[in-house]
């Protein structure tokens, strides 16, 4: 009775939304060879990003999941899909990511048209980029990971690591793009490019962009301002001068009263936190860094 439910959701969901042209994926090139092709691309696709929807971590969750749609994955899918055909589409060498790319920024674009990304309790569009790891590898997947030494004589491990946007700001705060971080550099060096694409392409939809600790510097900030946005960058000690500096000043305005606006306790990481808003104007401008003072 459960899978008859999700059945049924699944099949509405893909009757409304999945089956639009957007997500097709019929711009995308197919890189097989045209012997033996039991499924087209767009259908593997498709199958591909439903398993992404529903949390699967591996191919095989996704194989299950073609499996479990009954008469749904029948109609839409071809039926079963197995997990090495899925395999042998997605790790292929020649498969483009820039059409896939176009495909999902269309996506993002339907979804603003139908007026399902506007701010939820914020005044503006917020974009929060930050770096992840992807997976912990024992190879360099085509030079694409970073490698990584524990010491003399210990083997390297690789990391997999990406630039991803959300628009933290919409209620399903969707992913706005993704983007590899190159193995000789880091999310301060990357998040130039990433940036420029993030505003081109998505700029219409957030005002401010928060950043993690592993992004600022006076460059990342000029070119955020530049875009005609605005930034909220976490910072720490990786820029000692400017930390210690916000350090004293802010040592000063716990001192000097209240915060202007706090959260209710609320348990992370193992133990209970409360969120303190103080503002502060002494480091505009300090050490060159541009700020934006007013927005109308």
């Amino acid at each position: 009775m459960k899978l008859q439910a999700r059945d049924r959701r699944v099949k509405k969901y893909l009757d409304r939304d999945l089956r639009a042209p957007v997500y097709r994926f019929d711009s995308v090139p197919d890189p097989r060879a045209a012997q033996g092709k039991r499924r087209s691309l767009p259908t593997l696709m498709l199958a591909s990003l439903l398993g992404m929807l529903a949390g699967c971590r591996k191919l095989r969750e996704v194989e299950d999941l073609t499996d479990e749609l009954g008469p749904t994955g029948q109609q839409y899918l071809g039926g079963r899909i197995p997990d090495t055909t899925l395999h042998d589409l997605l790790a292929h060498p020649r498969l483009e990511v820039d059409p896939v790319c176009q495909q999902l920024w269309a996506q993002v674009k339907l979804q603003g048209r139908l007026k399902r990304l506007k701010p939820l309790g914020l005044p503006c569009g917020t974009v929060a980029i930050d770096g992840k790891k992807v997976h912990c590898l024992s190879h360099d997947a085509l030079a694409d990971a970073q490698a990584v030494t524990l010491g003399s004589g210990a083997p390297a491990y690789y990391l997999l690591r990406v630039q991803r946007a959300v628009l933290t700001s919409a209620a399903g705060k969707p992913a706005l793009d993704p983007q590899g971080i190159p193995p000789d550099t880091n999310e301060m060096g990357a998040f130039a490019a990433f940036f420029e694409t993030v505003a081109r392409v998505h700029g219409d939809l957030f005002e401010i962009a928060t950043l993690d600790a592993g992004t600022p510097s006076r460059a990342n900030a000029d070119l955020v301002v530049q875009a005609g946005k605005a930034y909220v960058m976490a910072l720490k000690d990786n820029q000692p001068e400017l930390y210690a500096e916000a350090q004293r000043l802010l040592r000063e305005q716990v001192e000097a009263g209240p915060p202007e606006a706090q959260t209710p306790w609320e348990r992370h990481g193992g133990t209970w936190v409360r969120r303190l808003l103080y503002r502060t104007d002494p480091l505009a401008e300090y050490l060159g860094w541009t700020v934006v003072r007013e927005r109308r």
